[in-house]
């Protein structure tokens, strides 16, 4: 939804860096035990025939979601939450969570810039991008369906609840999502990104990413990011300004989510 996907592809440039395939969900995100051994077991094989003696940084890419963040799902039907599984079952993740503004990823999502024709993960064709009223009256419908069931619930119940049918609206909500990561890792395993800065420096940001993974510096990644920015900037640029279509209530919802979230990343 941030539009970040430059930042892994970049990562992925540089040496002794795999990013795995595109379609392949986080295993914490399985809507059962099944789908869950089965995530895992490419990632197995990968690690299985890894030379030791030239370990590798395995990246994985999903879009930040209740679903990506595994709480959507049935896995969770016995109380077994993030921070009680990742700790356990892979103790040395880390994680990289890039969020962006969510009136500008709900814009960039429904009006996307044109595909670069270089990359190395294909995507499929986008559906054609909804009318701003339907989407609106969409964004309605989700908005009050959210609002009742918080009149009597908890905002994560809600959130769960409401994730399949509500995703336009809600996975803007980034706090919703990010707070299981911060209860599930520490601070040395988990980095929160705001994509708008990522890309004001994109060199920094992956050197910095880099080190986090502890991984050393990279001139390939760093001149794949340049690259990258430059080419989505220059897209961007062409996209209509029209964010003023989408409802103006939009920055009331979104307002106590994100004065959580910058309440998290001071944490």
């Amino acid at each position: 939804g941030c539009g970040a996907d430059w930042l892994a592809e970049s990562l992925a440039s540089a040496e002794g860096v795999e990013l795995t395939p595109p379609q392949l969900a986080p295993w914490w995100a399985s809507a059962s035990m099944r789908s869950f051994v089965a995530a895992l077991s490419p990632l197995s094989k990968q690690i299985a025939f890894a030379d030791p003696r030239q370990p590798r940084l395995l990246l994985q890419s999903a879009t930040l979601s209740a679903h990506s963040a595994g709480l959507a799902d049935d896995l969770w039907s016995a109380n077994v939450s993030l921070s009680d599984l990742l700790p356990r079952v892979q103790p040395g993740l880390r994680v990289v969570l890039v969020v962006c503004e969510p009136i500008g990823r709900l814009h960039r999502l429904h009006n996307p810039p044109a595909a670069s024709q270089r990359g190395p993960r294909p995507r499929a064709a986008a559906a054609p991008a909804p009318a701003h009223g339907d989407l609106n009256a969409r964004l309605a419908r989700q908005r009050s369906a959210f609002d009742a069931c918080t009149r009597g619930s908890p905002l994560l119940i809600c959130g769960r609840h409401h994730a399949e049918h509500a995703a336009e609206l809600l996975d803007g909500a980034y706090s919703l999502w990010i707070r299981e990561f911060v209860r599930a890792l520490p601070s040395s395993q988990l980095r929160v990104l705001r994509a708008d800065e990522a890309e004001a420096a994109p060199q920094r940001a992956v050197l910095e990413l880099l080190a986090f993974f502890e991984r050393p510096a990279s001139d390939a990644a760093v001149a794949h990011a340049t690259r990258a920015v430059a080419l989505a900037t220059a897209r961007t640029r062409k996209l209509p300004a029209d964010n003023g279509q989408l409802p103006s209530w939009l920055a009331d919802f979104y307002e106590p989510f994100d004065a959580e979230l910058d309440d998290l990343l001071r944490g």
